[in-house]
Protein backbone atom coordinates (compact mmCIF):
# COMPACT_ATOMS: atom_id res chain seq x y z
CA UNK A 1 0.00 0.00 0.00
CA UNK A 2 1.69 3.26 -0.90
CA UNK A 3 0.75 7.16 0.11
CA UNK A 4 0.73 9.87 -2.11
CA UNK A 5 1.00 13.50 -1.37
CA UNK A 6 0.12 16.42 -3.47
CA UNK A 7 1.29 20.03 -2.38
CA UNK A 8 0.34 23.48 -4.43
CA UNK A 9 0.46 27.10 -3.89
CA UNK A 10 -2.58 28.97 -4.20
CA UNK A 11 -2.57 32.05 -5.97
CA UNK A 12 0.20 33.63 -8.16
CA UNK A 13 3.74 32.79 -7.44
CA UNK A 14 4.72 35.44 -10.14
CA UNK A 15 2.69 38.03 -8.36
CA UNK A 16 3.70 37.06 -5.25
CA UNK A 17 7.40 37.68 -5.43
CA UNK A 18 6.64 40.91 -7.34
CA UNK A 19 5.12 42.14 -4.69
CA UNK A 20 7.68 41.13 -2.22
CA UNK A 21 10.56 42.81 -4.82
CA UNK A 22 9.03 45.84 -4.78
CA UNK A 23 8.44 46.10 -1.37
CA UNK A 24 12.06 45.56 -0.70
CA UNK A 25 13.39 47.99 -3.13
CA UNK A 26 10.79 50.46 -1.70
CA UNK A 27 12.33 50.15 1.79
CA UNK A 28 15.89 50.01 0.72
CA UNK A 29 15.23 53.09 -0.94
CA UNK A 30 13.44 55.24 1.57
CA UNK A 31 15.72 53.58 4.57
CA UNK A 32 18.75 54.43 2.35
CA UNK A 33 17.34 58.41 1.81
CA UNK A 34 15.86 59.21 5.52
CA UNK A 35 19.51 58.03 6.88
CA UNK A 36 21.30 60.44 4.22
CA UNK A 37 19.44 63.67 4.78
CA UNK A 38 20.15 62.49 8.86
CA UNK A 39 23.46 62.24 8.29
CA UNK A 40 23.89 65.48 6.37
CA UNK A 41 21.79 67.29 9.11
CA UNK A 42 24.17 66.60 11.64
CA UNK A 43 27.68 66.89 9.50
CA UNK A 44 25.98 70.46 9.27
CA UNK A 45 25.45 71.05 12.93
CA UNK A 46 28.43 70.24 13.69
CA UNK A 47 30.57 72.39 10.87
CA UNK A 48 29.08 75.29 11.33
CA UNK A 49 29.54 74.90 15.17
CA UNK A 50 33.10 74.66 14.13
CA UNK A 51 33.31 77.07 11.29
CA UNK A 52 29.83 78.73 10.20
CA UNK A 53 26.71 78.18 9.14
CA UNK A 54 28.41 79.58 5.46
CA UNK A 55 30.87 76.37 4.75
CA UNK A 56 28.03 73.91 6.54
CA UNK A 57 25.90 75.01 3.63
CA UNK A 58 28.46 73.84 1.40
CA UNK A 59 27.13 70.33 2.15
CA UNK A 60 25.32 68.04 -0.75
CA UNK A 61 23.67 64.86 -0.16
CA UNK A 62 22.07 62.18 -2.91
CA UNK A 63 20.79 59.02 -3.41
CA UNK A 64 21.70 56.46 -6.00
CA UNK A 65 19.60 55.65 -8.57
CA UNK A 66 18.40 59.02 -9.28
CA UNK A 67 14.89 57.64 -10.04
CA UNK A 68 12.98 54.64 -9.08
CA UNK A 69 13.48 52.63 -6.54
CA UNK A 70 16.40 49.45 -5.88
CA UNK A 71 17.85 46.81 -3.68
CA UNK A 72 20.96 48.63 -3.90
CA UNK A 73 20.22 52.22 -3.17
CA UNK A 74 23.69 54.37 -1.67
CA UNK A 75 23.57 57.54 -0.46
CA UNK A 76 26.22 60.33 -0.22
CA UNK A 77 27.30 63.23 1.16
CA UNK A 78 29.65 65.49 0.11
CA UNK A 79 31.23 68.77 -0.17
CA UNK A 80 30.53 71.11 -2.72
CA UNK A 81 33.61 73.41 -0.58
CA UNK A 82 36.40 72.71 -3.21
CA UNK A 83 39.19 74.56 -4.50
CA UNK A 84 41.59 73.50 -7.25
CA UNK A 85 44.96 73.79 -6.93
CA UNK A 86 47.27 73.27 -10.04
CA UNK A 87 50.18 71.42 -8.25
CA UNK A 88 47.76 69.22 -5.82
CA UNK A 89 44.70 68.76 -7.97
CA UNK A 90 41.43 69.50 -5.94
CA UNK A 91 41.27 70.20 -2.07
CA UNK A 92 38.25 69.71 -0.22
CA UNK A 93 38.05 72.22 2.37
CA UNK A 94 36.10 70.80 4.95
CA UNK A 95 38.20 67.03 5.02
CA UNK A 96 41.07 69.65 5.78
CA UNK A 97 39.68 70.83 9.08
CA UNK A 98 38.65 67.33 9.63
CA UNK A 99 42.63 66.59 9.58
CA UNK A 100 45.59 68.02 12.05
CA UNK A 101 47.55 69.57 8.67
CA UNK A 102 50.48 71.61 7.84
CA UNK A 103 49.97 73.15 4.84
CA UNK A 104 53.10 74.45 3.10
CA UNK A 105 54.04 75.99 -0.13
CA UNK A 106 54.44 73.80 -3.10
CA UNK A 107 56.20 76.15 -5.25
CA UNK A 108 57.88 78.79 -3.72
CA UNK A 109 58.97 79.84 -0.10
CA UNK A 110 55.76 81.69 1.07
CA UNK A 111 52.47 81.24 1.65
CA UNK A 112 50.57 85.03 1.52
CA UNK A 113 47.18 85.81 3.93
CA UNK A 114 45.09 87.87 3.20
CA UNK A 115 44.47 90.13 6.70
CA UNK A 116 41.02 90.94 7.98
CA UNK A 117 41.61 94.31 6.94
CA UNK A 118 41.97 93.55 3.62
CA UNK A 119 38.60 91.31 3.65
CA UNK A 120 36.80 93.38 5.78
CA UNK A 121 37.29 97.06 4.21
CA UNK A 122 37.76 96.10 0.62
CA UNK A 123 35.14 94.92 -1.59
CA UNK A 124 35.95 91.54 -3.31
CA UNK A 125 36.20 92.76 -7.04
CA UNK A 126 39.24 95.13 -5.51
CA UNK A 127 40.87 92.73 -3.36
CA UNK A 128 40.83 90.27 -6.15
CA UNK A 129 43.06 93.01 -8.30
CA UNK A 130 45.29 94.01 -5.32
CA UNK A 131 46.07 90.16 -5.52
CA UNK A 132 47.21 89.96 -9.03
CA UNK A 133 48.63 93.00 -9.00
CA UNK A 134 50.69 91.20 -5.80
CA UNK A 135 51.60 88.31 -7.55
CA UNK A 136 52.88 90.26 -10.13
CA UNK A 137 55.07 92.38 -7.94
CA UNK A 138 56.03 89.48 -5.73
CA UNK A 139 59.44 88.34 -6.98
CA UNK A 140 60.69 92.34 -7.51
CA UNK A 141 59.48 92.41 -3.73
CA UNK A 142 61.49 89.21 -2.86
CA UNK A 143 64.40 91.05 -4.78
CA UNK A 144 64.10 94.07 -3.07
CA UNK A 145 64.20 92.80 0.50
CA UNK A 146 67.51 90.22 -0.30
CA UNK A 147 69.11 93.15 -1.84
CA UNK A 148 69.17 96.06 0.12
CA UNK A 149 72.34 97.78 -1.17
CA UNK A 150 70.94 98.12 -4.72
CA UNK A 151 69.33 101.47 -5.70
CA UNK A 152 65.68 101.62 -4.74
CA UNK A 153 64.93 103.09 -8.08
CA UNK A 154 64.08 99.94 -9.32
CA UNK A 155 61.35 99.25 -7.05
CA UNK A 156 60.32 102.87 -6.80
CA UNK A 157 56.87 102.32 -8.85
CA UNK A 158 55.94 98.98 -6.93
CA UNK A 159 52.38 99.54 -4.71
CA UNK A 160 53.91 96.70 -2.40
CA UNK A 161 56.42 96.63 0.10
CA UNK A 162 57.58 93.66 1.93
CA UNK A 163 58.40 94.23 6.53
CA UNK A 164 59.97 91.62 8.24
CA UNK A 165 57.64 91.01 11.73
CA UNK A 166 58.79 91.14 15.25
CA UNK A 167 58.54 87.74 15.40
CA UNK A 168 61.10 87.22 12.71
CA UNK A 169 59.32 84.28 11.07
CA UNK A 170 56.99 86.07 8.83
CA UNK A 171 56.56 89.22 7.00
CA UNK A 172 54.15 92.04 6.47
CA UNK A 173 52.93 92.98 2.49
CA UNK A 174 52.03 96.85 3.13
CA UNK A 175 51.52 99.77 1.33
CA UNK A 176 54.34 101.10 0.36
CA UNK A 177 52.43 104.64 0.11
CA UNK A 178 51.01 104.11 3.33
CA UNK A 179 52.69 101.60 5.62
CA UNK A 180 49.72 101.07 7.86
CA UNK A 181 47.77 99.69 5.53
CA UNK A 182 48.81 95.90 5.97
CA UNK A 183 47.18 93.88 2.96
CA UNK A 184 49.28 90.23 3.26
CA UNK A 185 50.88 88.32 5.91
CA UNK A 186 54.00 85.93 4.46
CA UNK A 187 54.46 82.66 6.20
CA UNK A 188 56.50 79.45 5.98
CA UNK A 189 53.65 77.44 6.86
CA UNK A 190 50.30 77.16 8.67
CA UNK A 191 48.98 74.45 10.98
CA UNK A 192 45.51 73.85 10.81
CA UNK A 193 44.18 72.34 13.78
CA UNK A 194 41.54 69.53 13.66
CA UNK A 195 38.38 71.33 14.31
CA UNK A 196 35.43 68.09 14.26
CA UNK A 197 35.60 64.54 13.90
CA UNK A 198 32.29 63.22 11.38
CA UNK A 199 33.47 59.16 11.81
CA UNK A 200 31.01 59.31 15.21
CA UNK A 201 28.29 60.93 13.38
CA UNK A 202 28.71 58.35 10.34
CA UNK A 203 28.14 55.24 12.44
CA UNK A 204 25.30 56.81 14.09
CA UNK A 205 23.33 57.42 10.63
CA UNK A 206 24.15 53.67 9.91
CA UNK A 207 23.66 52.26 13.49
CA UNK A 208 20.46 49.48 13.09
CA UNK A 209 20.20 50.29 9.88
CA UNK A 210 19.58 46.98 8.64
CA UNK A 211 16.59 46.35 11.04
CA UNK A 212 14.89 49.34 9.77
CA UNK A 213 14.74 48.49 6.71
CA UNK A 214 13.48 44.70 7.24
CA UNK A 215 10.33 46.94 9.28
CA UNK A 216 9.81 48.94 6.33
CA UNK A 217 9.69 46.34 4.27
CA UNK A 218 7.26 43.92 6.17
CA UNK A 219 5.46 47.88 6.76
CA UNK A 220 5.53 47.63 2.60
CA UNK A 221 4.70 44.27 2.06
CA UNK A 222 1.66 44.67 4.28
CA UNK A 223 0.46 48.04 2.59
CA UNK A 224 0.63 46.62 -0.36
CA UNK A 225 -0.78 43.01 0.48
CA UNK A 226 -4.39 44.92 1.71
CA UNK A 227 -4.13 47.09 -1.69
CA UNK A 228 -4.33 44.23 -3.50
Amino acid sequence: MSTAFALAIRGDLQALLDQELAAGKRAVTEVITRRTAYLKGLMRMTIATALGPRLARALRSGVKPDRGTSLNAKGAVYSKAGYKDRARGGIDLLQVFEEDQNIRPVKGQWLAIPTRELRSRIDKRRRLQLWQLFSEEFQQLVEAKSRRRKSKRAYENLRFAIIPNKDGKSLRVVDRANPKNVYFILVKSVRLQKKYNLSPLIQDASSGIDQEIVAAWEQNLTGSQEGG
